[in-house]
């Protein structure tokens, strides 16, 4: 099957669906030079809130892929989906390298849901 892809930054998000723009409830392939780095999952809005969910490749860890998806994601969910969203992301308290990465890309920590944080980050970000 032919994929689409969208550039973030030197990163490829290939969708496993056939649309060209981001889209809810939807996974994407997080490639680098035509390797797999990772997958994204945008989740559904429910009340003007939309999340997702992502992962780094073990082998690709600590080179600071997480930081750019949680960087370049939010841009292109408020340019194919919707620029009045919220993006909120849930991080588990032991996931410390997803945190700091959280934290690097500028997201805000809301606080803690049971055994997650609760991350935001706002357009002007």
């Amino acid at each position: 099957k032919n994929y689409l892809y969208k550039n973030i930054d030197k990163y490829f998000v290939e969708p496993v669906n056939d649309s060209d723009t981001l889209q809810e409830d939807t996974s994407y392939i997080v490639k680098k030079d035509d390797k797999l780095v990772g997958f994204v999952h945008i989740c559904k809005i429910i009340s003007n809130t939309i999340s997702f969910h992502y992962a780094v490749s073990p082998s690709e860890r600590g080179r600071g892929i997480g930081t750019e998806i949680l960087r370049e994601l939010p841009n292109l969910i408020f340019e194919d989906i919707d620029p009045n969203l919220e993006i909120k992301l849930k991080i588990n308290m032991y996931n410390y390298a997803s945190q700091k990465a959280a934290k690097k890309a500028s997201y805000t920590n809301l606080g803690r849901d049971n055994d997650d944080y609760i991350y935001e980050i706002s357009k002007t970000k």
